[in-house]
């Protein structure tokens, strides 16, 4: 009998898919004891804090990861998950301290996670009804993302809504804090990569790959060809 609270059965649901999907995962850290036996990080100073904490390698050495997870089957409580501009304030200003083996860490990125993110989808089915493709807007903008890797191609419409809604709340965080020169970790989510599946002529499907990516904005500063900004990033952990 599964006597777990829903949102730590998504959780547990993350952990697992990270673990085993996860290319550049390292290790996995809960904010308390679990059921999993995973490692768990410590915070001092204020008390609020995420769920997870990822380590990874993506090959430039160790990066942090914070994540925030919500249980989606209420669309409200996802939204509440906003909340992680709070955590970033708090990491930013020194606020709150992160540790794993009392050692501090630094964050890299925050995100929102859902059980839906193995699928791409942040939102639950109720919500999430339409697939848009970035290849086909009109600006030409997120085309031009999409082919340089900085954007997936598909996306399910309310989960891309609500993350333009997160990265439109932290242009004005940044804004309002000075942020556009001196860069800062990254906000964003926890997804999947969606792809069209052509059965035949007249049939076609969407399923989402197996593997965990971050749908990001990201202070850009590791070229010295280009000037530091701010920009979306999609890359696969």
């Amino acid at each position: 009998m599964n006597d777990l609270k829903p949102e730590a059965n998504v959780e547990i649901l993350l952990f697992n898919w990270l673990k085993n999907y996860g290319v550049y995962v390292k290790d996995i850290y809960f904010n308390r004891k679990n059921t999993v036996t995973a490692n768990i990080f410590t915070t001092t100073g204020v008390a609020k804090k995420p769920d997870f904490i990822i380590k990874i390698n993506r090959g430039y050495g160790e990066e942090y990861i914070a994540i925030e997870i919500k249980d989606n089957s209420k669309s409200s409580q996802v939204y509440d998950s906003n909340k992680i501009i709070e955590y970033y304030d708090n990491y930013r200003t020194k606020k709150t301290t992160y540790y794993i083996n009392n050692e501090s860490i630094k964050i890299k990125y925050f995100l929102v996670a859902t059980q839906g993110s193995p699928n791409a989808k942040l939102l639950n089915d109720n919500m999430e009804k339409e697939i848009i493709n970035n290849m086909f807007d009109l600006g030409g903008h997120k085309k031009g993302m999409v082919n340089f890797g900085n954007e997936p191609e598909l996306e399910w419409n309310a989960s891309s809504q609500f993350l333009r809604n997160l990265f439109s709340l932290f242009k004005k965080y940044r804004k309002d804090n000075g942020l556009k020169e001196s860069g800062g970790p990254a906000i964003g989510i926890l997804t999947s990569e969606i792809k069209k599946i052509i059965i035949d002529k007249d049939t076609s499907i969407y399923e989402s790959s197996k593997y965990p990516f971050m749908f990001i904005m990201n202070y850009n500063n590791y070229n010295p060809d280009y000037k530091a900004k701010w920009g979306c990033r999609f890359w696969i952990l």
